[in-house]
């Protein structure tokens, strides 16, 4: 973040305001902020920040929404999400036999919460950059494709045709993630609600092709771990 000295103050602030209400308005981040931060690049930065935290922009306090997605940080930083094996324990204890329909719909519902905790890691601003940093990293071979994605889940093709499939997808979301930034700034500067709203559709389409992408390269479970640890570590580095 450019010039991030001259304003880490007045972002404190904020985060500090937004944490307690669990919003702000964007009145309140545009007369926080210096004026001169205005590009892009800084702009995403501070928003990522609030994103991370949970603190959502909205025009009025009427608009502000509590949403709660299930899946939250625990105090120590580890994602606070459902155990399968503790799910499925308490399913069987709940009940004196179970059904295989039953077995199967318990079996549906551990693989949901870990879908939901795949979910909250790749749609993080934060993940997305480091899927383009391991993009530019493979590129310049300075990574093995097998050690970041699993290949053997692409539908058998050759690990040749894995790098450039996955390569081509990087490049995609690169471009998609700038036309993200773009439409934020956009967002933030829209003169009413009407057009807010309109940016705002159009960002969650974009968000939503990202998130698909991402999916699509087929990383392994490690690496899904990297970028969760990635998450919790930002976090602190926030608190402190």
């Amino acid at each position: 973040m450019s010039e991030k000295k001259a304003y880490t103050k007045e972002v404190k602030k904020l985060i500090a305001m937004g944490k307690s209400k669990g919003y702000l308005t964007y009145e309140e981040v545009n007369d926080a902020l210096p004026e001169d931060m205005i590009t892009p690049d800084d702009l995403e930065d501070v928003m990522d920040l609030f994103s991370e935290k949970e603190i959502q922009l909205v025009d009025t306090e009427e608009d502000y929404q509590d949403a709660d997605d299930g899946v939250e940080f625990q105090e120590d930083g580890a994602l606070r999400s459902p155990d399968p094996v503790k799910m499925y324990l308490h399913e069987m204890g709940s009940v004196s036999l179970l059904s295989r329909e039953d077995e199967t719909e318990i079996a549906k519902r551990i693989e949901a919460g870990q879908r939901q905790i795949l979910n909250v890691i790749i749609n993080s601003p934060v993940t997305v950059k480091e899927v383009i940093q391991i993009g530019a990293a493979l590129k310049n071979g300075e990574i093995r494709l097998k050690d970041v994605v699993d290949i053997e889940d692409m539908f058998d093709i050759e690990e040749e045709s894995a790098g450039a499939k996955t390569l081509d997808t990087i490049s995609a979301i690169e471009t998609r993630q700038t036309d993200l930034k773009n439409l934020k700034v956009q967002f933030f500067h829209a003169p009413s609600s009407d057009e807010k709203e309109k940016i705002k559709h159009e960002m969650a389409k974009v968000s939503r092709d990202i998130v698909r992408m991402i999916h699509d390269i087929h990383f392994l479970p490690e690496q899904i771990e990297l970028f969760g640890n990635r998450l919790k570590e930002l976090k602190r580095q926030i608190e402190t």
